[in-house]
């Protein structure tokens, strides 16, 4: 028999929010003011200012409808065998558990990619490695930011998408997933313009966390659970769960839902009506993990968490 598992908290809504992008602080093309007031703008609810090796804080911007989280981008070079261009790594905490102060961060001369994460994760934030297609990883050195603490990361970005059409990393997910990693998987547009802009890579990359509130402690709670979907601009996700052997998918409508699971051919439903809203996946009982993606067959999709596969 397998174990009955749900991706989303019973309790709650979903709840939209960014985990990356820029301002002035570094290269950014608005000031903070106007970037948050952007994201409030269009829908947020909630937003990490990741500038690079500037730690934001900004808690007064936080209401009744929005929640600034304290986060912030840092690099690490790294040598030609393990990574192309070096380590982005971006980060998130509790306002009160945080112990780094606000502002520029001043790497010593040296300092590795292992100093920055132990600092870093000593100072209680939570780590996500970012565009690791981007960057020209080696599967391996993002394996190795799971081994450091790394939480998650960025299976979509969409800077990096319309810059350089090197925005989607789902193979490095894959691959971590086939070693035995189960990593969280955010989507960003870690956008530099300027606010209030129309263009593209504004708004595409997100996620949605079901959450009791709008609060610190249930957003990031529900964040470190895996209660959320990750989106390209892609149907909304509603229910991912494995129930009587059984996954099930509820969803807006789309054009495919397809199922993922490693050392298996997978699954989907599709309809060239794009009008599924619901999917059903019998398991066999040897499957290690499930997740689903779900795409409008426009290019755009959205990604589930992944639920590990449990005999009982």
């Amino acid at each position: 028999m397998i174990k009955d598992k749900k991706c989303f908290i019973d309790e709650g809504r979903f709840y939209k929010g960014n985990t990356h992008t820029h301002t002035k602080n570094s290269d950014g093309q608005a000031t903070y003011d106007d970037r948050i007031r952007d994201y409030i703008a269009n829908g947020y609810d909630f937003l990490v200012l990741a500038d690079h090796e500037y730690y934001s804080i900004y808690t007064e911007y936080n209401s009744d409808t929005f929640l600034f989280v304290p986060g912030m981008e840092f690099e690490c070079g790294s040598k030609p065998e393990e990574s192309a261009l070096g380590y982005h790594t971006t980060c998130f905490a509790y306002p009160n558990k945080n112990t780094i102060p606000e502002g520029r961060i001043v790497w010593p001369e040296g300092t590795t990619i292992d100093d920055q994460m132990k600092y870093v994760l000593g100072s209680n934030n939570y780590c996500i490695a970012a565009h690791p297609y981007w960057l020209g990883m080696r599967y391996d050195t993002l394996i190795d930011q799971f081994k450091r603490g790394c939480i998650g990361m960025e299976i979509f970005n969409s800077i990096c998408h319309f810059g350089w059409s090197t925005g989607f990393s789902e193979g490095y997910l894959d691959y971590a997933i086939m070693k035995g990693y189960y990593p969280l998987i955010f989507a960003a547009d870690d956008y530099h313009g300027p606010a209030f802009s129309d263009v593209k890579d504004h708004f595409t990359g997100y996620i949605k966390v079901k959450a009791k509130e709008l609060t610190y402690d249930s957003i990031i709670d529900s964040i470190l659970k895996g209660s959320f979907f990750a989106s390209y601009a892609g149907p909304d996700i509603h229910n991912f769960e494995i129930k009587d052997g059984t996954v099930i998918v509820d969803c807006d409508p789309c054009f495919m839902v397809g199922l993922r699971s490693p050392q298996t051919f997978g699954g989907k439903v599709m309809s060239f009506k794009n009008d599924v809203t619901h999917a059903e996946f019998k398991l066999g009982g040897h499957e290690k993990c499930v997740r689903v993606v779900v795409d409008d067959g426009k290019g755009h999709m959205s990604w589930s968490q992944i639920l590990t596969v449990e005999n009982v």
